[in-house]
């Protein structure tokens, strides 16, 4: 079973699996909650899971790479709060989610730029792809 949660393959479809459940679970949150609190009671209640795999063998250091780590929380955090909005305004959440989710194409561009991946045709088709659902998901 540890050899399993150590397959990045895995991990993904959890990942894939969990997010799907925050966006179902989120939109009914919402047809009762104000779009603040169900940001605030989704991050509360994450803290404790979040603290638990904190504690572990590992070294607190401050350097560069903690501020990325802050950076990353605050990004993850204005999009949780751009997206609870789009869904409490009305947005469909099967235009949100896929609309939202080419989060991805940045990550391509700024890979690309900063961590020298390459850019292969079969990204570009993925990319070009991505695009053209979002154009259909959006008519």
């Amino acid at each position: 079973m540890k050899h399993l949660f150590s397959d990045w393959r895995v991990l993904s479809v959890i990942a894939i699996l969990g997010w799907g459940a925050w966006g179902i679970l989120l939109k009914f949150a919402l047809k009762q909650l104000d779009w603040r609190a169900a940001l605030l009671v989704g991050s509360i209640s994450a803290l404790p899971l979040a603290l638990a795999l904190g504690i572990g063998p590992f070294t607190w250091r401050f350097d560069r790479y903690v501020l990325f780590a802050a950076l990353a929380g605050i990004g993850a955090l204005v999009a949780a709060l751009a997206f609870n909005r789009a869904i409490q305004k009305g947005g469909p959440l099967n235009v949100v989610v896929p609309l939202t989710s080419q989060y991805v194409l940045v990550i391509v561009v700024f890979s690309i730029i900063f961590f020298n991946e390459p850019l292969t045709w079969k990204r570009i088709v993925g990319i070009a792809s991505a695009i053209a659902a979002i154009v259909f998901l959006s008519l």
